[in-house]
């Protein structure tokens, strides 16, 4: 199999560069081997994380894409991997479903740690109204102190939203 392939290859660049071709397939066997070698715990978190950007930078369709990356989110046992799913999640292209996923990881997940590089990639929509009303949302009530600077630093990123005069309250 394609994991099977780039897991055996001996030295970290060649099993990136594998990643990278497989990310390049047409179709959803890419995105399938991709998820499974970011959830490959044999493999350096390197390589995994290498999975998870390709699979934002992949040919499939951004749907496919999107609830892989979610999956890798909500899923894999590693924190630092669950937080490079969630930048890479905003790494695709802005859209509904994005800023909602994003919003639902910022809001909810367990670690801190990912909620916090959501709020940094719903930052990274800078020209996207629902990201900034939900980073404003997070700036008014999250219990975290840490998390909401976090929201506050992420909207320093938008530009010529109405949401701002809201944030004059805060």
């Amino acid at each position: 199999t394609l994991r099977s392939f780039a897991s055996s290859l001996s030295s970290e660049r060649l099993r990136r560069e594998a990643v990278d071709a497989i990310a390049e397939l047409p179709d959803h066997r890419g995105t399938t081997a991709l998820r499974e070698i970011a959830s490959d715990q044999s493999l350096d978190r390197r390589v995994q994380s290498a999975a998870v950007e390709a699979i934002a930078d992949g040919n499939m369709d951004q749907s496919e894409r999107l609830r892989a990356l979610v999956a890798i989110v909500n899923e894999h046992p590693d924190e630092y991997v669950q937080g490079r799913a969630a930048e890479a999640i905003g790494n695709l292209r802005a859209s509904e479903a994005v800023t909602s996923a994003l919003a639902q990881i910022a809001r909810t997940h367990r670690s801190l740690n990912v909620r916090r590089r959501a709020m940094e990639a719903l930052g990274e929509l800078n020209e996207d109204e629902g990201a900034a009303r939900v980073l404003l949302d997070i700036a008014r009530t999250d219990p975290d102190p840490v998390s909401r600077n976090r929201a506050v630093e992420s909207l320093g990123e938008f530009r010529r939203l109405p949401v701002f005069e809201e944030l004059a309250v805060l």
